[in-house]
């Protein structure tokens, strides 16, 4: 049976419905622009100003990529497995992750948020290295 779902809901339809799939998605997309805006923010902190242009868009570029990969893989699993266990699955991932990122964050004692900051400027300085190779030079 293609339609069914994974996870029963009280209505006996074999999804949420419209309203509450509308409203899934809205909640989704503000959680995700106030990660967006967490993550610039960092950047902003850990990168100097020179070179902030340059790195947002490594970033802005490496999210793009990202996000294209997604959408072909899901394309596949929707090809194996179905268009509803493949929403079930991504949605399942995106909880594993995200408790399991709030139970490292909550375990962080203030000490460590320094090798946060150490490891995104390693990210940083790699990303400028990356970028300086990759130049292209104006002729003369």
């Amino acid at each position: 049976m293609e339609n069914s779902s994974v996870i029963a809901f009280p209505t006996g339809r074999p999804g949420p419905g419209l309203w509450v799939s509308d409203g899934l998605w809205a909640v989704s997309g503000a959680l995700s622009t106030a990660c967006l805006i967490h993550a610039q923010a960092m950047v902003k902190a850990v990168v100097p100003d020179a070179r902030r242009g340059r790195v947002m868009g490594w970033v802005a570029t490496s999210l793009y990529a990202a996000q294209g990969v997604a959408i072909l893989a899901a394309g596949v699993a929707v090809d194996k497995i179905g268009l509803f266990h493949t929403v079930a699955l991504v949605g399942a991932v995106g909880v594993v992750c995200a408790v399991g990122l709030g139970v490292w964050c909550r375990g962080r004692s203030p000490q460590r948020e320094s090798e946060t900051v150490k490891t995104w400027s390693h990210v940083v300085s790699f990303l400028k290295q990356v970028s300086a190779a990759a130049r292209v030079r104006k002729p003369r």
